[in-house]
């Protein structure tokens, strides 16, 4: 079977602009390192079986993988309307994530942007963090934000909204998704769930309630 991750995604589902409002399901896709040779297959598929009643998004881990492979994968899959490339930010060393490596692996360390991520928001490193995803072919960003420790889980969370309103403010126009990486217990504990809770209702983030699903292939 032909590799279709070598030809060009076409698309002719629901619009970016109609995903964003909210009101249509969407997938999705994140890109594997096994098997990504046949997800052109699975872009193609959903427009003919779902039309406009399902969205598309694919999603890449730029630490993962080499600049030059990031953007060839989604400028390959340019049609899909969703395209975000995570900076990962939870997996440096010093995160706080209980099982960050010890240290960044030879491909993470070429992302100048996770060499030494600031304790506080830094405006040059934000708009590091926000450039790089669209220098690489995303079409919607992801804050400059990562881990948030349930250690003193409100200041860990009241830290982390300082980077997400950073990132708003250094990218005001654009589609932007809050990125929070954060341990089970954050749902499971009643007192953080309601820090969590909390957070949400009154942060003035506006809800999106498009994914319903989010498939590794």
């Amino acid at each position: 079977m032909t590799e279709s991750i070598d030809e060009p995604t076409t698309y002719a589902g629901p619009s970016l602009k109609k995903i964003l409002k909210g009101d249509t399901p969407v997938i999705l896709v994140h890109k594997s390192v096994q098997g990504a040779q046949r997800i052109g297959e699975v872009f193609e598929q959903i427009p003919l079986l779902h039309g406009k009643s399902l969205g598309l998004g694919t999603i890449i881990r730029l630490p993962s993988m080499s600049s030059e492979k990031a953007r060839e994968y989604l400028s390959k899959h340019d049609s899909v309307p969703i395209r975000f490339a995570d900076p990962e930010l939870h997996i440096h060393p010093q995160s706080g994530w209980q099982d960050a490596p010890p240290n960044l692996s030879h491909s993470a360390q070429n992302w100048t942007y996770l060499s030494a991520p600031p304790s506080k928001p830094s405006a040059l490193w934000v708009d590091e963090v926000l450039k790089i995803q669209v220098d690489h072919g995303a079409s919607a960003l992801l804050t400059a934000s990562g881990w948030v420790s349930e250690v003193n889980a409100q200041k860990s969370l009241d830290l982390a909204m300082q980077f997400v309103s950073m990132s708003r403010d250094r990218a005001p126009a654009a589609p932007l998704f809050v990125n929070l990486a954060m341990d089970s217990r954050w749902l499971t504990e009643p007192g953080l769930r309601e820090i969590l809770l909390g957070e949400i209702v009154e942060s003035g983030q506006v809800p999106w309630s498009g994914v319903t699903n989010i498939l590794r292939e």
